[in-house]
Formats: C-alpha cells, sequence, structure tokens
C-alpha cells in the first residue's frame, strides 16, 4: 500500500523540480530512483545488511581511488588534489569514506565483533584523516574534529543495553 501523506510530498517535489528551469536532467532521474527505493518494503534486517554494504561500497571505492592517484605523482602541487579536480572535492570523498570508517568501526563495537577488525577500521580512518589533511580544505578538518569528537562519545556512551541491529 502506498503511504499518501510521504507520496504526496513527493509528488509536490517532482513538480517542483519540474517547474524549477535546469539544463540536467539529474533531478528526475534521482527523484525517480529515491521514490523506488522509498516505495520498497525492507526488513530491518535487510536495511541493516544495505547499510553495512553502503559503508563497505565506500571503504572499496576510496581503496581503489587513492590506489590509482597515486600512481599519478599526486604531491606536485601544494594541496593533494587527488583522484578529482580540486582539493575541496578531494576532501569531501576522504571524509566520506572517514565517516564510513568510523561508521563500521561503530557498528562493529555494538555488534561485539572482533576488537582486531575494529582496529583495522580505526586504523583506516587514521589514513584517511592523514590524507584529508594533505588536501588543506579547513571544512573537512573542522568537520572531521567535530565527527571525530562525535564518534568518541557515542564510544563512551554506548553499553550492553543497545540492540546488535542498526535500526
Amino acid at each position: 500500500a502506498i503511504k499518501k501523506v510521504p507520496f504526496c510530498i513527493c509528488g509536490i517535489m517532482l513538480l517542483l523540480m519540474s517547474i524549477i528551469r535546469t539544463d540536467f536532467d539529474w533531478p528526475i532521474s534521482l527523484f525517480v530512483i529515491c521514490i523506488f527505493f522509498y516505495l520498497t518494503d525492507f526488513e530491518p534486517r535487510d536495511l541493516q545488511n544495505l547499510f553495512c554494504g553502503l559503508l563497505d561500497g565506500l571503504l572499496v571505492g576510496f581503496i581503489v581511488i587513492q590506489g590509482q592517484a597515486l600512481m599519478y605523482r599526486p604531491y606536485d602541487k601544494i594541496r593533494y588534489e587527488g583522484f578529482y579536480a580540486q582539493p575541496s572535492l578531494n576532501a569531501l570523498f576522504y571524509l566520506c569514506a572517514y565517516y564510513a570508517a568510523l561508521g563500521k568501526c561503530y557498528l562493529l563495537k555494538l555488534q561485539k565483533r572482533n576488537i582486531v577488525l575494529r582496529l583495522i577500521y580505526i586504523l583506516m580512518a587514521g589514513f584517511i584523516a592523514a590524507t584529508m589533511l594533505f588536501t588543506g580544505s579547513r571544512a573537512a578538518f573542522i568537520t572531521s574534529i567535530i565527527l571525530t569528537s562525535a564518534f568518541l562519545l557515542f564510544q563512551v556512551l554506548s553499553s550492553a543495553k543497545h540492540k546488535v541491529g542498526v535500526f
């Protein structure tokens, strides 16, 4: 059954996207993808697997893109551009990968998994943070400090009362 109120909101969004003048087709295609994703019924276990798959995909993407970027003399400029044309875009991607590494570490803590695996994700987050510093992006640096503080706060506040699942 279609949920009527959110579906009406999505219809209004589609109407506004059609009215607003743009030369790109991506807003409508993104809307179609999101509405099909919204209308799909997921079990809580499916959502958890989807979320973990998203985090793993971001981390694998970071490894592949960083490996390719390091093959082409990456440090010829003062600010590290990496695979992207601008250091700030590179820092934004690193920030997403940093979120993924810390999120994966937190999920492993909630699931009471192996501490060695959690240590690997923490080391990966440290490597991502180090490469993020080479970009010279102040916004990414400040955001990573705020995120790391929130991550440490959640690590301290999480206890055995938490469920194993995310949702």
